[in-house]
């Protein structure tokens, strides 16, 4: 009985809805890719008056999605005063946090943009969670507060009403100046200056930290082919800084987020380098929950996997990396950093053999449980920008939309690696530009399969069919999810749409 009312919740008919809440249908219902409740499916159509007759038939005011996001969060997401004013006065709480941190608060100064004047937040609801009680100092998992986040959005009347209210540091401040550096808000990143010199503090140059790191790193770079070639450790590892974003629902960038990561490289000749990026070791939900939109039951059931720690390509293996290594280039798109396409799955293997050979470590494609986990690098949602893509930050088919995704753009070809925000382990280009093939057979489900990270060899197989990930530029949303997973042919060359990224282990690394 509850598909009804959802469905009839989405057409935006408050007397049919009206009609089946006193039928009894669930106010309760849940549905979408991340299982949120019925009424954040209205507070985010804009219908507030269904979003009324939902609570007063007894859907929970405090009711929220798989990943913590309360209908009090939609709410200030859209700038909606009106539903904000109801829910608080319906008990809602004001200071609950999704799985990474994100507060009621840091919705509201990120709420709906203004288009015209090009700032972005709701002072009318920052004022009434304030007085509701939300906690200015509540950070999420970068450690970022309302304020560092607000200041991106270019509302100087929210920043000043955050600064008379929040516990701020030098630190912070200096932090909330790079951000709105970063998102052209030059007037608050002013603002921000002349506030840590009242304070007596000092304004730090991120621009020349960063070029100091990387002299740092290049005075310490040492050539690895004159040692044990067999052995990595930290002593050859670098770090390098990136920025990526989170989107909302509606494919809109609510955040950038800023990381660091470790990697090594090797050197292939002739200026071509292969980064590999260092996966932390750790736990994850490998698979589909039912309720995703793209789901399939080959993504089922959902387990638990271990997964060691390893290195993986930072990009899929480009044409130039190729061409340096096997002596000729397949691919259809050429551009010698566009990640090669056009090879049997057999000259894949070929290549990480050849690797071995000229670096003495052993190159291998990802087990299907390694990629999945290094593609979500911490993130539950259908992918790892959020719960929804754009082509805005991936290459893929984007004429038919995911959720409540906007349509965008079909490049009908691949580009070059890196033109994409990386996810959170600083890996580029797991959402797109070409599918990656990894190094388990096939299996129509996962009933069965390895929980310690490794490639699914055995059992009941089909080894004429392998497996690949990622989507492709020509393929829809749904096929890049992080979850989804598609069987090939390894007997047959690959399309122009298919490649792959190669890993290695971690071999007597120090700690």
């Amino acid at each position: 009985m509850s598909d009804r009312l959802i469905e009839t919740v989405k057409l935006g008919n408050i007397q049919q809805v009206r009609k089946y809440l006193a039928l009894g249908d669930d106010p309760n219902a849940r549905c979408g890719w991340v299982s949120g409740p019925v009424l954040e499916t209205a507070i985010a159509l804009g219908h507030t008056e269904i979003a009324k007759a939902l609570v007063e038939a007894g859907a929970d005011p405090n009711g929220a999605d798989c990943e913590g996001g309360s209908v009090l969060m939609v709410a200030c997401d859209e700038g909606n005063v009106e539903m904000v004013d109801f829910l608080l006065a319906a008990g809602a709480d004001v200071n609950s946090a999704t799985k990474d941190g994100t507060t009621a608060l840091m919705c509201a100064v990120l709420a709906e943009e203004d288009e015209e004047n090009e700032i972005s937040g709701s002072l009318d609801i920052l004022e009434r969670l304030l007085s509701a009680g939300a906690d200015p100092n509540a950070v999420d998992k970068n450690d970022m507060t309302a304020l560092e986040q607000a200041a991106s959005g270019g509302n100087v009347a929210i920043l000043h009403r955050l600064l008379e209210v929040t516990d701020t540091t030098i630190e912070r401040l200096n932090w909330a100046i790079y951000s709105a550096d970063n998102s052209g808000c030059s007037e608050i990143a002013e603002g921000l200056k002349d506030e840590i010199v009242r304070r007596g503090g000092k304004i730090r140059n991120f621009a020349a930290d960063f070029q100091q790191q990387l002299l740092i790193n290049a005075r310490t770079k040492i050539d690895i082919t004159t040692f044990d070639r067999a052995s990595i450790s930290n002593f050859f590892l670098q770090t390098f800084s990136f920025a990526t974003v989170q989107v909302n629902k509606k494919g809109e960038t609510v955040r950038e987020i800023l990381g660091e990561t470790k990697y090594f490289f090797e050197n292939l000749g002739n200026g071509i380098s292969l980064k590999m990026v260092k996966i932390p070791s750790g736990n994850f939900l490998m698979g589909s929950p039912e309720d995703e939109e793209g789901y399939h039951d080959s993504q089922r059931p959902q387990h638990q996997v271990h997964i060691p720690s390893f290195y993986l390509g930072k990009y899929p293996v480009t044409q130039e990396q190729w061409q340096s290594v096997m002596g000729y280039n397949p691919s259809y798109h050429k551009g010698q950093e566009r990640p090669v396409e056009g090879v049997f799955w057999h000259e894949m293997e070929h290549f990480c053999q050849r690797l071995l050979e000229k670096t003495g470590r052993e190159y291998r494609l990802p087990s299907e449980a390694e990629w999945e986990y290094a593609c979500r690098a911490g993130t539950t949602t259908a992918f790892y920008f959020g719960p929804t893509l754009t082509t805005e930050i991936a290459n893929y088919d984007g004429y038919n939309a995911y959720g409540y995704g906007l349509k965008g753009k079909c490049r009908e070809q691949t580009t070059k690696v890196g033109s994409f925000p990386p996810n959170y382990f600083g890996l580029y280009d797991m959402h797109g530009n070409v599918f990656e093939c990894c190094s388990d057979y096939w299996h129509d489900n996962y009933k069965g399969a390895p929980s310690n990270g490794s490639a699914w060899l055995n059992g009941d197989i089909n080894p004429s069919r392998l497996v690949m990930r990622g989507g492709s530029w020509a393929t829809a949303a749904t096929s890049c999810r992080s979850a989804s997973r598609i069987r090939f042919n390894p007997n047959r060359r690959s399309s122009d749409g298919v490649g792959f990224r190669v890993s290695c282990m971690i071999i007597n690394e120090t700690a």
